[in-house]
């Protein structure tokens, strides 16, 4: 079932990444509308533009840095075989 109103549908793929599923674009397609216009507006040129319209600079020295990054060792996740 795809409620094109809600945006959703049950597989729920459509709702979930803002993109319509399979099944959304058959309905959409039988309703004779633009598929574009049931895509989620964060996937725009303007919010991408948004998005990256600061410039973030780079660090010229480990100086800069918060704590002790050679202390503080990642390790990987425990794993159960």
């Amino acid at each position: 079932m795809v409620d094109l109103k809600k945006r959703s549908s049950t597989c729920g793929l459509f709702q979930s990444i803002g993109i319509p599923c399979s099944h959304g674009v058959i309905a959409i397609q039988t309703t004779r509308l633009s598929s574009e216009d049931f895509v989620d507006r964060c996937y725009s040129k303007d919010t991408y533009l948004a998005v990256y319209k600061y410039h973030i600079s780079p660090m010229t020295s480990m100086h800069y840095w918060d704590g002790h990054p050679e202390a503080e060792q990642i390790l990987p996740p425990f794993v159960r075989k």
